[in-house]
């Protein structure tokens, strides 16, 4: 899990690579603040707004620490047990744990792959192929 410092760190690397000519453009062509952020700013920050995405989501999945500080006195234990602290009371309770430990462990694993594959799905680049130029084409032997 990424803490809020190495996230700014990350954001801040990303933010020096947005170039300068870009937001004189969309000066020149009268964009608010606004649109530069969501126009400019964002698209040219979207990878490392995507590895803090998936690598906090993953950091959540595997979460352990907190939920066993924070619920160790609370009356029902089995509202607050995460993945990995189940996977952990299983492997103290018994030596035939093992096997449904690593069970649990596998099925996580597949879940943090198919929710890592659906983000990198959501947030891939859509490539149009070359409509428009076909269409500038079409338009130009009209002319």
């Amino acid at each position: 899990m990424l803490t809020l410092y190495t996230i700014l760190l990350i954001f801040s690397a990303g933010l020096e690579n947005v170039d300068n000519t870009l937001y004189e453009a969309a000066n020149v062509d009268g964009c608010n603040k606004w649109q530069k952020f969501t126009k400019v700013t964002l698209p040219g920050i979207k990878n490392q707004f995507v590895i803090c995405l998936f690598t906090t989501l993953v950091g959540y999945m595997n979460l352990y620490g907190q939920n066993f500080i924070l619920g160790s006195n609370t009356p029902d234990q089995d509202a607050i047990k995460t993945a990995i602290f189940r996977i952990q009371d299983i492997l103290m309770g018994s030596s035939r744990g093992y096997g449904i430990a690593a069970s649990m462990a596998i099925c996580l694993g597949v879940i943090i792959a198919f929710v890592g594959a659906i983000q990198m799905i959501a947030t891939s680049d859509r490539k149009g192929g070359n409509k428009y130029e076909k269409a500038y084409m079409a338009w130009e032997k009209s002319q």
